[in-house]
């Protein structure tokens, strides 16, 4: 109401609420993740969708929680970028992926290995475009059990024991992702020895 500058709730329903009824509210299809993350709990039931993240280096300037959470900046031509702060430290957190140099007998520099650190270059330059990409770095599950209601009142718990995942209800694609690792893994030697080409194709 906006002269009383409050919510105001309605009943629809003509049976109206009864006394020492709890009032429920959706908070809408969150994961857990975010349900802890924007209101402070989760519900524990397993009505709530699950996610797995590989961004351990990075923080992701745009985790689906709507524009009031990311971190992206909507340019002119409407497509929603880091800031020049934030990219630059976004940069150096990615950097983080490529330090260890996996498939090379040796640390990879300018001098001991041209063709190799022009590949690692490369890849940074492809982890940029990805980096705020949620669906590159996040997997999100069903919930274990969509069909859970509220409990009849607030102090009786919804449920006691951990809710279980069923192996066949979980549908994995996992190739946005495993295209994420396969980019950082990238070396030198893959793709017959034109891995160099084939990010510069892109």
């Amino acid at each position: 109401d906006h002269k009383k500058r409050a919510f105001v709730i309605s009943v629809v329903n003509k049976n109206g609420i009864k006394a020492m009824q709890d009032i429920t509210v959706s908070y809408g299809k969150y994961t857990d993740t975010h349900l802890f993350t924007k209101f402070g709990f989760v519900n524990g039931d397993g009505s709530g969708y699950t996610e797995a993240s590989i961004a351990i280096m990075h923080p992701l300037g745009d985790i689906r929680m709507a524009q009031q959470f990311s971190y992206l900046i909507k340019g002119e031509n409407g497509v929603y970028t880091p800031s020049e702060v934030d990219g630059e430290a976004q940069k150096r957190a990615l950097v983080n992926y490529l330090r260890y140099d996996d498939g090379y007998e040796e640390c990879i520099t300018k001098e001991n290995n041209p063709k190799g650190f022009k590949l690692k270059l490369l890849k940074l330059r492809h982890l940029q475009l990805i980096a705020n990409k949620y669906d590159r770095w996040t997997y999100t599950v069903a919930p274990r059990n969509e069909t859970s209601k509220p409990s009849p009142s607030s102090d009786i718990p919804i449920i006691t024991d951990a809710p279980k995942f069923d192996p066949k209800n979980v549908k994995f694609d996992g190739s946005k992702i495993i295209s994420t690792c396969r980019l950082m893994a990238l070396n030198c030697d893959d793709y017959n020895g034109s891995a160099i080409e084939k990010l510069e194709e892109k």
